[in-house]
């Protein structure tokens, strides 16, 4: 049988766990018969999939808007397309699951581990492979080319695990991932806009030309992250660690760097203007053509840092 088109009681059956029947409100006609229905492009709205065994299962394109996938095992699912607006995911595991452009517009995904997921945009290389000419593909490739990255705005991110995650192009603009992992996850060109990232580990990540304008990120961990291009005007980054960073070319704007930790940091034309540096330790950092217009270095530690004729201070 294929884990294509299962029911929740014959996938439990299969894999000899204890998956949840799922439920639905009975006032819908059939809904019990719908949210037993596994299959990509399922509609399983509003369903009751708590503590369900979900590994494995094609979901590609199924609409779990509102479902509540509280602890459900979701390791090597295939969520690609899914809609899983304000989906409850509290404590789910996914890992190694594919959420190439799902929709997770403010769902809530609180110590949920995503350990490898894929959420990254979709590789535009699929239409080339794709006979848009065919009149049963022309609805499809309209799709396509409307996909954008992975939607978690607003999401509820807090302590979950997503060391290695791939969320390049991700929109997580006003998202809290407050205390969560994104060890050498890959975010670059991904939408952080007043986010709360307070407390997060970022060691190893890839942000080049991130977008964290207005973001809370005091107290990260931003260990030999690429910062590279990125956008970091009004953030807070009170105390983060930033030590052996790359920041080359990257925006900072009016942000707040107190107690920062940027030893043997590259700051390579990175730009401070007005940036509150405040008792920052720039032991050993590199920057060349930095521009520090109006920025405040009182008490900051510059001890064997590099500058140059294009270092700006005023």
């Amino acid at each position: 049988m294929s884990v294509t088109a299962l029911t929740v009681t014959t996938l439990a059956a299969l894999m000899g766990s204890t998956a949840a029947t799922a439920t639905a409100d009975p006032a819908f006609p059939g809904a019990a018969d719908r949210c037993e229905t596994l299959t990509a492009g399922a509609d399983l709205h509003d369903c009751d999939l708590y503590e369900a065994n979900l590994t494995g299962v094609n979901l590609t394109g199924a609409n779990l808007t509102h479902t509540n996938l509280t602890r459900a095992n979701l390791t090597d699912t295939n969520l690609e397309r899914a809609s899983l607006e304000r989906a409850d995911l509290t404590g789910a595991k996914l890992t190694g699951a594919d959420l190439t452009g799902a929709d997770l517009t403010r769902a809530n995904l609180t110590r949920a581990d995503l350990t490898r997921a894929n959420l990254s945009t979709v590789n535009s290389h699929r239409l080339d492979e794709t006979d848009c000419t065919e009149p049963t593909m022309s609805m499809y490739c309209s799709r396509m080319r409307g996909w954008t990255g992975t939607n978690l705005s607003e999401a509820n991110l807090t302590e979950a695990n997503l060391a290695g995650a791939i969320l390049a192009g991700a929109s997580l603009h006003d998202a809290a991932l407050r205390s969560a992992n994104l060890t050498e996850a890959n975010l670059a060109g991904a939408n952080l806009t007043r986010a709360s990232l307070t407390g997060a580990d970022l060691t190893h990540a890839n942000l080049g030309r991130t977008e964290f304008a207005r973001a809370d990120l005091n107290y990260t961990k931003l260990t030999d992250a690429n910062l590279a291009g990125a956008t970091l005007h009004d953030a807070a980054l009170h105390s983060a660690d930033l030590h052996d960073a790359v920041l080359h070319d990257a925006n900072l704007t009016d942000s707040d760097l107190t107690r920062a930790d940027l030893t043997h940091a590259n700051l390579t034309r990175a730009e401070f203007a007005r940036a509150d540096l405040k008792n920052a330790n720039l032991t050993d950092a590199f920057a060349p053509g930095t521009g520090f217009a109006d920025a405040n270095l009182t008490g900051a530690k510059i001890d064997g840092w590099t500058i140059n004729f294009f270092t700006v201070f005023r």
